[in-house]
């Protein structure tokens, strides 16, 4: 049976590698114009209709009050809208404008030529892998999320102590 820790290890890992490898090309590509965090919020809202601000505070693991600086940027740039749930009028919903899935497109066709400087230098099979591994790694990053919603704030608390 594999031991946790190893997973743990490597997450720890793998995290940091994964932010610099394709977290770092957007923030250079987009730093003129948004911070780090606005373009992760763009990053969520690309794959999805539409999201409550809580359920993408929780996404981005932000603060709902860090996340809404950041919105309000994006709204200011007309990136994103929000608007108020019609069926709870507490909750808002944030999704991506026109001009931010345009900007989302653009971006993507700039990471893909900054890719290209240097992609060349691996093999086909080592770029198959590295889209086969991440393929893998989402579908069970998606399954995890399901089941990681069981767990509750108190019991992350327990394990602390």
């Amino acid at each position: 049976m594999l031991d946790t820790k190893l997973i743990v290890d490597n997450v720890l890992k793998i995290v940091p590698e994964f932010e610099y490898q394709f977290g770092r090309p957007m923030k250079l590509l987009t730093k003129a114009e948004l911070t780090n965090y606005q373009s992760k919020v763009l990053s969520v809202l690309q794959f999805v209709k539409e999201m409550t601000m809580s359920e993408l505070a929780d996404r981005l693991v932000m603060s709902k009050s860090q996340l809404t600086a950041n919105v309000d940027v994006l709204v200011r740039l007309n990136l994103v809208e929000r608007r108020t749930d019609p069926d709870d009028r507490r909750k808002i919903i944030v999704r991506m404008t026109e001009d931010g899935v345009l900007y989302m497109a653009n971006t993507k066709e700039a990471m893909c030529r900054y890719y290209d400087l240097y992609f060349d230098k691996i093999t086909e099979e080592e770029k198959l892998r590295l889209y086969i591994s991440m393929s893998q790694l989402l579908e069970l990053l998606e399954k995890l999320n399901k089941l990681s919603q069981n767990v509750s704030a108190d019991q992350m608390r327990q394990m602390q102590a």
